[in-house]
This record gives structure tokens, sequence and C-alpha cells, in this order.
């Protein structure tokens, strides 16, 4: 197996002379990372910017701005992924917004783009899959033209058009025969439409420990559901979906996508489980050396399962964070996705 990587940083900062407390910051982050081995090969690079203001007033970050850019190709085995997520996001004193654009190409089959734009915790955004032909569209309003020549309401139910021109209406020529299931796959999805806190790790018995440092090792989540610890020991379920698995010889296909942000350090990890056992275990360990470092970081889990047997089953996507003195949130626009790829298309 060979294996490359470079990370750099660059920090620029002014401290008040008084306090020596930083006044303002600007922090770039880049870092590559290559891996090869006989059946499996690994490229990714994440590049981020970072500026943030002190409010004088309480010495907390006030201004905060970021730009995220993670691009990765992973080849294992006869599965593939290339993706790319670009992320810009902005906060003054209580207030963020966010958009972050996802592109994903799986196994040269399928074709992905999202785009999630948040604002005061709500979620508009839009989802494009090629192979299924579907554009996806989350939002209250949906307007055609500059006159509103078309409209859907989704808090009304209502759909509006104007000067509506049809050859033919006949009720009925579109019923559950039409959209039967598809005989090469089935998908479900699910997008979180407000932010999620992750709380502070808590290591359990013994004394506090001293400050800093972190939580010690980052460790994985239990396999077996009924020992996953408690959410007050830093741990929060962001899906939980039931699957119905239709044929016994295909694929289950599962991919997750999170934003995370911190006000400091950012330690954490997230683990896709399938009734009750751990099937992926992705981590982060972000630790930028600077007070109130307002990390933020994108996440891609990806696993592909054989030997599922049919009938329903629980998905879950679980994140516990490892920091011992700052909680963690989950940004609003987590996406989980669950594909059986059936036989006529393997």
């Amino acid at each position: 197996e060979a294996l490359a990587r470079d990370a750099r940083a660059l920090a620029a900062e002014v401290r008040d002379p008084n306090t020596g407390l930083t006044k303002t910051r600007s922090l770039l982050q880049a870092e590559v990372e290559l891996s090869a081995s006989d059946r499996a090969a690994l490229a990714r690079k994440y590049d981020a910017l970072q500026a943030i203001v002190v409010d004088p007033a309480t010495g907390d970050p006030y201004w905060v701005g970021s730009i995220a850019d993670l691009r990765k190709i992973v080849i294992d085995g006869d599965n593939l992924l290339v993706e790319r997520i670009d992320t810009v996001e902005g906060t003054v004193g209580g207030n963020s917004a966010s958009i972050a654009f996802l592109r994903r190409v799986v196994d040269g089959k399928e074709a992905i783009a999202q785009l999630a734009v948040t604002a005061s915790g709500k979620v508009t955004g839009f989802r494009v899959d090629g192979q299924e032909r579907v554009f996806a569209i989350a939002a209250d309003r949906f307007i055609v033209g500059d006159r509103q020549i078309f409209e859907v309401d989704t808090t009304s139910e209502l759909v509006r058009m104007r000067n509506v021109e049809v050859d033919r209406i006949r009720a009925g020529s579109v019923g559950a025969l039409g959209l039967a299931d598809s005989a090469v796959q089935q998908t479900a999805f699910s997008m979180t439409d407000a932010d999620i806190v992750v709380p502070i790790y808590q290591s359990g018995g013994g004394g506090g420990g001293g400050g800093g440092g972190g939580g010690g090792d980052v460790q994985p989540i239990l396999g077996d559901e009924d020992q996953v610890p408690p959410t007050d020991d830093g741990t929060r379920r962001i899906f939980d979906m039931t699957f119905h698995k239709q044929e016994a010889g295909s694929v289950l296909r599962l991919l997750a996508y999170i934003n995370f942000a911190s006000n400091d350090d950012l330690k954490c990890n997230a683990a896709i489980l399938v009734d009750g056992i751990t099937r992926q275990v992705c981590e982060i360990n972000l630790g930028l050396d600077n007070a109130n470092s307002k990390a933020r970081a994108p996440m891609t889990i990806p696993a592909f399962l054989t030997g599922v047997p049919v009938g329903a089953h629980r998905v879950e996507l679980i994140v516990r964070n490892f920091e011992t003195d700052t909680a963690l949130t989950v940004r609003a626009g987590a996406t989980i996705e669950i594909t059986e790829i059936k036989r006529g298309a393997l």
C-alpha cells in the first residue's frame, strides 16, 4: 500500500495589546491525501478559508465567515465514489446562513447534484438524480416566470397556473400501477430541516482532570444498538428510518452527508447502523489550537451492504461528540439516501 499526505495551515491574527486576546483572525487550511493498494485507491483534497472578528464587548467571535471545498475519489473493489462539496457560511451574532452544493457520481451509473440553502434554520434547495431522472425541490413556494405563470405553494397545498392548454384529461390514467416500484432500484431519501446540537462528551467516572486537551482518543460507536451511549453522553440520532428491502440478492447502498460546525475544535464521529449493527464509521479530529476557533467540516459516509435479507430494516445515523467542553452542531440540510440496487442493475 502506498500513502501520501500533505497538510498546511496559514493564519493571520491581531491580538489586543492589553489583554493578549484575539481581536481578528484569518485562517487558511489545506489538506491532500492519496493512497493506493491492489484494489483500492483514494484521492482527497480539502481547502478551507475562515475569517473572524471578535465582539469587543463580549470577547466572543461575532462575525464569522467560512468557505470550504472538499473533493474526493474513492475506489474500493467494484465500488466507485466521486464527489465534490462546496460550502459557504456566514454568522453574525446568533444568525447563521449557509449554502452547500453537492455533486456526486457513483459506480459510473448514478449522478446526483444537490443544493441546500439554509437561513434562519430553514432549508431551501433542490436535488437532481440523473439515473432516476428526478428533479426534487424543497421550498415553500416554487414559481416559474416573472409574472408567476406557474406557482406551487406547499403551505396551502395549492397549484396555480395561468392559461393552461390541455389536449385531454382522463381521471385515473395515472394510478398505483403506473407508479409501481422500479425493476432496477428503489431509493429512500431524507433531509433535516433544522440544526441539531450534539452535547459535550461526558467521559463517565473520575474527576474533571484539568482543562484543555479534548476527550482522549476517538472511539467508534458501539455496534449493538442497546449499547449505544445515551444522548447525554455526547450522542445524537440524526436519522431513524425504516427501509423495506424487496430482493434477496440485491445490494444496499447507503450514503449520508453531514455539515459539522463547532465554536471551538471539532472532534466527533458518525456511524451508520442497520438493525442496530454498525456498518460504517467516519470520524473527524480537527484541533486548531486556538480558543474559539470555529471549526467547520463536511463529512460523507458511504456504506455498501450485501447479504441483507428481504423485509423491513431500521437504518440510523448517529453522531457522537468527543469534545469535553464544546457542543457541536449538525447543520440543517444533512441528508441520508438508502438505495436497493436490484439484480437487474448489477
